[in-house]
């Protein structure tokens, strides 16, 4: 698990808006602030699940905070859900970007 810096919803839309098309499902307040691996993810973490993984699991279940998934398996989740599902038709490369935005680190050149 890595921790990261908190982001919301609203933050993370801004990061996929213009780039790849998505949907947001559940929570629309959900917060994360690590990364995580569906094996060891808690109620904050981001998370990104595949289309094989998401047929072997139980979605609703998940305790991650968000978590990217497929569009093939959009009817299988709950509107109510507590977590944020962001739906994509390639939720490996959304979450790809916004896991790439949230652990860049500033680049200095020469010596400080």
């Amino acid at each position: 698990m890595q921790s990261v810096t908190q982001i919301t919803v609203s933050e993370l839309k801004k990061k996929l808006d213009n780039i790849i098309g998505f949907e947001i499902v559940g929570s629309h307040t959900a917060i994360a602030n690590n990364i995580a691996d569906l094996s060891d993810c808690n109620d904050s973490s981001l998370i990104w699940v595949s289309e094989k993984k998401a047929r072997t699991i139980q979605l609703n279940e998940i305790v991650a905070s968000l978590i990217f998934v497929p569009t093939s398996i959009r009817s299988e989740i709950n509107a109510d859900s507590k977590s944020c599902f962001i739906v994509s038709d390639n939720p490996r490369l959304a979450f790809a970007l916004v896991v790439n935005d949230i652990l860049k680190v500033n680049k200095y050149d020469g010596i400080h």
